[in-house]
């Protein structure tokens, strides 16, 4: 940002500036920081969050003091009560790049693993159990927030990816349509049978015989690919995640409890409803509807400041509703 200024490149400062208050500031820190905001309690990690949250704006607020004066001064004059046109121009003294470093990692593997989810066409609130880090050091004490960002059980960090893979071949038709032709079709079938760790082995030793057609290495492609149940992506920086995409009974009556669990907090949003204040919840599951677990009904009522709750099966169509895996869920919100 300084060296655009100096070199009278505002348009750029500008864009710089734009990029950390959206993406870095409000769609990260602030975001992540919304529970320790919440707090009623002034709490230390909460008076931490809002001295940071103070500092970053009174010098975002100096730096763009020049390109947008007007707005700039009404902030920093609330908050500071001088004017912006007054301060020092901020000087960047206080940086660990080790700590930039490993949340640019963090950040990325997010990224990644939302896009994973979207193609394993995995819902948002349907937690995994288990991921895996390979080839990331010294990140493992921000594996909570990746927890948080992917909705994740546990994290663990791995150094061998091949406990994840799997050989596969594939046939090269090219080189065997040469010698089968017309039977191109029936030995891509006696092909697809096989063993792709035992035909890797065979062709290491020399070549076989198919039909009396002589297999060799040119004819098999082999490459690794990840296990059925598990996805896997890799960042620019070389960093491997793997999710564990299997599901059973306690990770879908999870993601049941946070589907509902959105929908009543909307409602109360809905409702003007302040955060202390309390609410009565009945909640009627379809019969399709997986088992919603004692704990993660406990779970919601804590999110959502129940104080006297019901959980019933069947239907309600006279109360408001919303599908979920082509199941219906019914509930009702009273203050």
């Amino acid at each position: 940002y300084n060296s655009s200024f100096k070199s009278w490149d505002f348009h750029k400062a500008v864009r710089n500036l734009e990029d950390f208050l959206v993406n870095d500031l409000s769609n990260w820190y602030v975001r992540r920081s919304r529970r320790r905001l919440w707090d009623e309690a002034d709490s230390k990690d909460k008076i931490a969050c809002q001295t940071t949250l103070h500092e970053v704006i009174i010098t975002i607020c100096q730096m763009m003091a020049p390109i947008a004066p007007h707005i700039s001064e009404y902030i920093y004059l609330n908050l500071t009560r001088n004017s912006v046109h007054l301060s020092d121009w901020p000087e960047l003294d206080y940086v660990d790049k080790n700590l930039e470093s490993s949340m640019a990692t963090i950040r990325s593997l997010a990224e990644e693993g939302r896009r994973m989810r979207i193609e394993y066409n995995r819902r948002q609130r349907l937690p995994c159990k288990k991921a895996w880090i390979v080839g990331a050091s010294e990140i493992d004490t921000l594996y909570h927030i990746l927890e948080d960002e992917l909705n994740i059980e546990s994290i663990s960090t791995e150094t061998n990816i091949d406990k994840f893979q799997q050989l596969c071949m594939k046939p090269n038709k090219k080189s065997l349509g040469k010698k089968a032709r017309s039977e191109l079709p029936q030995l891509l079938s006696k092909l697809s049978e096989l063993d792709a760790n035992k035909t890797k082995e065979d062709l290491i030793s020399g070549s076989f015989k198919i039909d009396n057609y002589e297999i060799t290495d040119e004819d098999i492609i082999f490459d690794n690919e990840i296990k059925e149940g598990y996805s896997s992506s890799t960042t620019e920086d070389g960093t491997s995640l793997i999710l564990d995409m299997s599901i059973d009974d306690n990770i879908l009556s999870k993601g049941l409890a946070r589907e509902i669990c959105r929908r009543i907090q909307a409602k109360r949003k809905e409702m003007n409803l302040p955060i202390e204040d309390t609410i009565v919840l009945d909640v009627w599951l379809s019969k399709g509807n997986p088992e919603l677990l004692e704990a993660d009904w406990t779970w919601i009522q804590n999110e959502t400041r129940t104080s006297s709750a019901s959980l019933n099966i069947g239907e309600n169509n006279k109360e408001e509703s919303f599908e979920i895996d082509s199941n219906r869920i019914y509930y009702s919100v009273k203050q």
